[in-house]
C-alpha cells in the first residue's frame, strides 16, 4: 500500500497550525466530555487541560504561522532539498489510527467533531485547511523543521518511535517555539 507522505495546507489567516491523530484526539476531547465549540479557547483559558494534551501526545501546536500555502513532509519517507530556518525535537506524539492531521487552528475554534472522528472516510470532504498523511500507529518523538524550496514553504517532520512519550518539562510554553517560515 502506498502511504501518503505529504499535506498540503492553505492557511486563510494568520494563526497557527495543529497536528493529532483525530482518534486519539477525539478520544481526549470525550474524555473531558467536550466535543464541540472552541476548543481553542478552552485549551488557552485551562492551561493544565492544553498542557496535558500536549504532554499525553495528544496534539502539537504549531504557531505563530503566517497566511499562506505550506507543506508538510515525513522526511522519515521524502529526501527534502531545503534550506531549513529552524529545527525543534521532543514533541511526543500519539497515533493509534494510522494518520496525521494537520489542520489551521481556526478549525479548533469550530470544532466539528463527527467530521474528524471519520476523517478518512470525509478526506475528499475537506477543506484546503487540513490534510493528512499515513503514519504507523505508535508513541512518537516529533522533530519539526521548517524552510524553504523552491520558493514553497516546508514543514519537514520526523518521527523517532519511542518507547515512552518524551518529556517537554511540567509547564509548557507553546509560546517559546517560533514557527513561522
Amino acid at each position: 500500500m502506498l502511504m501518503k507522505s505529504a499535506m498540503n495546507i492553505s492557511m486563510e489567516y494568520d494563526g497557527g497550525i495543529a497536528l493529532f491523530d483525530p482518534e486519539v484526539f477525539c478520544n481526549y476531547l470525550e474524555s473531558i466530555n467536550l466535543i464541540d465549540g472552541n476548543i481553542f479557547e478552552l485549551f488557552i483559558k485551562n492551561k493544565k487541560v492544553g498542557d496535558r494534551a500536549i504532554a499525553d501526545g495528544v496534539i502539537i501546536p504549531i504557531y505563530p504561522v503566517d497566511e499562506d500555502d505550506y507543506i508538510f513532509v515525513n522526511l522519515n519517507i521524502e529526501n527534502i532539498d531545503c534550506k531549513w530556518e529552524f529545527e525543534y525535537d521532543g514533541f511526543p506524539l500519539r497515533i493509534e489510527s494510522g494518520i496525521l492531521v494537520a489542520t489551521d487552528i481556526f478549525s479548533l475554534m469550530s470544532w466539528e467533531h463527527e467530521f474528524f472522528r471519520s476523517y478518512k472516510e470525509n478526506y475528499k470532504k475537506r477543506s484546503r485547511v487540513n490534510d493528512m498523511i499515513d503514519l504507523v500507529p505508535g508513541m512518537y518523538s516529533v522533530g519539526i523543521s521548517g524552510g524553504i524550496s523552491d520558493s514553497k514553504k516546508i514543514y519537514g517532520l520526523q518521527f523517532g518511535i519511542v518507547e515512552e512519550l518524551p518529556r517537554l518539562g511540567q509547564a509548557i510554553d507553546s509560546d517559546s517555539f517560533d514557527f513561522n517560515i
